[in-house]
């Protein structure tokens, strides 16, 4: 098009005397294309003309304002002032290049103005003011195109804002329809400093370029993003064979106290990525960052990157290999090595895309992980966590690395740790006496597919307790469900208890808490076959071998179909508490069938500190139901109400001796006369001490409330007496109280 303007101007003869012509003309054909409201102000100088003023109207409402000195004859060439300003850049487009680049189809208006130099082996624009929408660059441009050599472009823009995109398509309307394709085999040289940059639907806030362009090779002097979504990004290196297969290398630095928009804005703009979406969504654990690295990709196309810095106090360290840079994105061939380091093990939880509570360990350590992918999502992972009293590794053949399983597999963990109850706690799991100490020592084997983890076999210890497992883990729901089996050595009632409610008692004074219930601290369904060598229930002795059904679901922990041996006989019942937004529930039924009552009696003996006893001796049958409600463990459980029995086949009690009839008659007949209340109570009370008694189809129903277990109203009748009596066993208090009345069958005597 300007070939065509210079050549109709070129059929304009140049007259040889000085004067001044001045045009005026609605309009104008040249061509195919139509100039209106043209107004032309020059005089005649050699072989062209002084254009004093030159003013018209091109296609797409472009205004053009020129002056200078414009040469027809021989090389033409313009040099003078030029203003152009169009107000629909889409018709300027259509008319120079008989095309539309989407770009400049969202401008409403483009223009510059600048003193120039146009000629067909120089475009020079000095003093350049550029508008591409409403922010306009300052500085200049100048492109060089001698015959025979290569061109060179050399540009110098400043300003406030750029929107790259619609740049690069004026620049090709600027220089030509094969700008792209000549700027990328010839010389360039760009300087640009904006304070945002547009480009690829992406804002970037303070740029400064400094990059050169000659001979095949791309060299970046310094490309400065002051922030990307609150992220600054610096960048120098050099790039070869762009047209073929790049080579180079690059040294990035990347710091931001907040990467979670940066992350955000890759993973909207960036092919899906399983890497990515982690990342992103662990954001949080990532303030505080400075990085650096460096990417080198060798003429075969094979890439390495190395990656060093702080996250969050977290030193890193990176190492990446690939065939090829299209491995990292759309997965392939490639080896990673990642180590963090920090002080405070929590961080790295969270940085590894857990989502730990604000709980500390008080432990540091170092996190690494070797990744050999091999393509096709099939990967060899390598996990290690190496802290002073805590040390996992893990390994892994990985199924489904490219994609959002990118964990599916088959893993082989072995944790040893001095104490893991900090990690449970920051983890969510707030276990009774977590904090107190809690050793681990195990291995498991366990396999995950489509969210749903298979344990093969666990293995270990905790606390000091032997643990075996079985089972299968959903991980699809609200939250995680877990069925299988499990055997461990020893349990106790009170802590399964305070995985619901908290602690029961007051750790200054021993007594029931009067605290607010706790939250529950299982955060996840169970549905497991338990068995147990010891289960403490909270009386007595422990049970032994025992077998039932651990649940929790909806707030509710339940341990159903217990069965066991218990004080010598066997034991069944059933478990249950809820903590529903801090209102306790309580449940439990207990049945024991033929317990031996001398067992019983001492083992609550020596429980309290005192010695065993010889009687009462015997075998029983006992059954207890009982509930409770409350805020507090103190309610919940001290204000605990039931009923039960006890049924005892055979029971021998020592100093209570009933046949003692005709003893005491004998007795009472010596003394003669001199026989009174008192000496025949004293009479009796010896002879009842004396000896022991066999009772048979004994049954005591007893009432739990308020803390006191009662029997009342008792009674029970044999041969030699019929006994009546009541007893009373406060449970808080462990204080036990009780009368028998004795009525001696007279008979015949």
């Amino acid at each position: 098009r300007l070939a065509l303007l210079l050549a109709t101007a070129a059929e304009i003869p140049i007259p040889k005397v000085p004067g001044r012509a001045t045009l005026r003309l609605p309009a104008i054909v040249a061509g195919d294309t139509v100039f209106r409201d043209l107004q032309l102000d020059v005089r005649p100088a050699g072989n062209g003309w002084t254009v004093e003023k030159a003013v018209g109207l091109l296609p797409g409402r472009t205004q053009v304002e020129a002056s200078g000195r414009l040469a027809l004859v021989g090389t033409p060439s313009f040099q003078g002032n030029l203003l152009i300003a169009s107000t629909q850049p889409s018709g300027l487009a259509t008319w120079i290049a008989g095309r539309v680049d989407p770009a400049i189809r969202g401008l409403s208006s483009a223009g510059f103005s600048a003193s120039v130099n146009l000629a067909p082996e120089l475009q020079r624009f000095e003093n350049l003011e550029l508008a591409i929408g409403a922010e306009p660059l300052k500085g200049r441009i100048e492109r060089e195109s001698p015959i025979g050599q290569a061109a060179s472009l050399s540009i110098d823009l400043s300003g406030d804002g750029l929107d790259l995109d619609a740049a690069r398509a004026i620049a090709a309307l600027v220089v030509g329809e094969d700008a792209e394709q000549r700027l990328l085999a010839e010389r360039v040289a760009t300087r640009l400093k904006v304070g945002a940059l547009r480009a690829f639907g992406v804002t970037a806030e303070d740029v400064e370029a400094i990059a050169t362009y000659e001979a095949g090779q791309l060299s970046i002097e310094r490309f400065n993003l002051g922030s990307v979504a609150g992220s600054a990004i610096r960048v120098t290196g050099t790039l070869r064979d762009t047209l073929a297969s790049p080579a180079g290398e690059a040294e990035i630095s990347f710091v931001s106290d907040d990467p979670g928009p940066f992350l955000a804005l890759l993973r909207k703009r960036l092919p899906a990525s399983a890497l990515i979406d982690r990342l992103a969504q662990s954001a949080q654990w990532y303030p505080q960052t400075v990085m650096k690295g460096r990417l080198q990709v060798t003429e075969a196309g094979a890439v390495t990157f190395g990656l060093t810095g702080r996250v969050n106090q977290t030193a890193l360290a990176v190492t990446a290999e690939a065939d090829a840079i299209s491995a990292f994105l759309a997965g392939g061939k490639r080896s990673v090595d990642i180590r963090l380091e920090n002080d405070e093990a929590q961080v790295l939880l969270g940085q590894a895309g857990f989502d730990p509570l604000p709980w500390t360990t008080g432990e540091g350590g170092v996190l690494t992980l070797t990744v050999n992918a091999a393509g096709e999502g099939n990967a060899d992972a390598m996990v290690r966590f190496a802290g002073p009293a805590t040390t996992l590794d893990a390994t892994a053949q990985l199924t489904a690395f490219d994609t959002p399983g990118m964990l599916d597999g088959g893993w082989d963990v072995s944790l040893d740790s001095q104490d893991i109850g900090p990690y449970l706690m920051a983890l969510g799991l707030s276990l009774p006496d977590a904090a107190t100490g809690l050793p681990v020592k195990g291995e498991t084997q366990f396999s995950l597919a489509d969210n749903q983890l298979a344990i093969e076999r666990m293995t270990g210890t905790i606390g000091g307790q032997t643990l075996e497992a079985e089972g299968q883990v959903n991980l699809t729901g609200s939250v995680p469900s877990i069925a299988g089996t499990v055997s461990i050595d020893q349990l106790d009632l009170d802590w399964l208890a305070a995985t619901m409610i908290g602690p029961l008692t007051d750790p200054a004074s021993g007594a029931l808490s009067e605290a607010a219930l706790g939250p529950a601290s299982l955060p996840f369904d169970l549905d497991l076959g338990l068995t147990v060598k010891q289960f403490w229930p909270g009386a007595a002795e422990a049970m032994t071998d025992v077998s039932g059904k651990l649940r929790n679901k909806a707030g509710e922990l339940s341990f159903d179909e217990i069965a066991g041996d218990w004080l010598g006989g066997k034991a069944k019942g059933r478990f249950s508490v809820a903590n529903t937004d801090g209102n306790g529930f309580l449940q439990a039924r207990l049945d024991l069938e033929n317990g031996d009552v001398l067992r019983t009696v001492n083992a609550l003996r020596i429980g309290r500190g005192m010695t065993e006893a010889d009687t009462p001796a015997g075998r029983m049958d006992v059954t207890l139901v009982a509930e409770g409600a409350g805020k507090t463990p103190a309610e919940l459980i001290g204000t605990a109400s039931g009923s039960g029995e006890a049924r005892f086949s055979s029971l021998t009690l020592d100093r209570l001796h009933l046949d003692i009839m005709p003893a005491l008659i004998a007795e009472a007949d010596a003394l003669g006369t001199e026989i009174s209340e008192d000496k025949v109570r004293d009479i009796t009370e010896r002879l009842i001490g004396d000896g022991r008694t066999e009772l048979e189809g004994l049954v005591l129903p007893f009432a739990l409330s308020d803390g006191m277990l009662r029997i009342q109203a008792a009674s029970h009748q044999t041969d030699a007496a019929k006994l009546d009596g009541a007893l009373r066993l406060d449970l808080r208090a462990a204080v036990l109280d009780g009368e028998i009345g004795v009525a001696l069958n007279a008979g015949e005597s």
